[in-house]
């Protein structure tokens, strides 16, 4: 059965409780579609909010490129499939577009990566 109510705050002082509730509202999307408009699928990566830097970052594989209309990172389908391991290349690509977002963004990475 669900929870009916939140859990609650640790509440040590009010920074922690805006930081903790500032946490819970940054994340990184990674999302697999083929957008309306263009002719090729992709894979594309967004922090938000996006912390400062994050579109500067190197992200791998080196197909890999952030998109300045779109605010996002982006890997074609087409040059996952090329290489010689598919599963390889997109895990570098999720890994390493949460690592710029974590670290740009100061996330507490102890905690998220129990």
């Amino acid at each position: 059965m669900p929870p009916t109510t939140a859990p609650r705050l640790r509440q040590s002082s009010s920074a922690s409780v805006a930081n903790a509730a500032a946490q819970t509202v940054r994340h990184l999307g990674l999302i697999f579609i083929l957008r309306c408009g263009s002719p090729r699928a992709m894979i594309y990566s967004y922090a938000a909010p996006e912390p400062q830097g994050f579109k500067d970052k190197p992200v791998r594989p080196d197909a890999a490129f952030y998109d300045r209309q779109l605010g996002e990172f982006l890997l074609m389908y087409d040059d996952v499939r090329k290489t010689e391991s598919p599963t390889g290349a997109l895990l570098e690509f999720c890994q390493s577009t949460y690592e710029a977002a974590a670290t740009l963004g100061k996330w507490d990475r102890g905690a998220l990566e129990r």
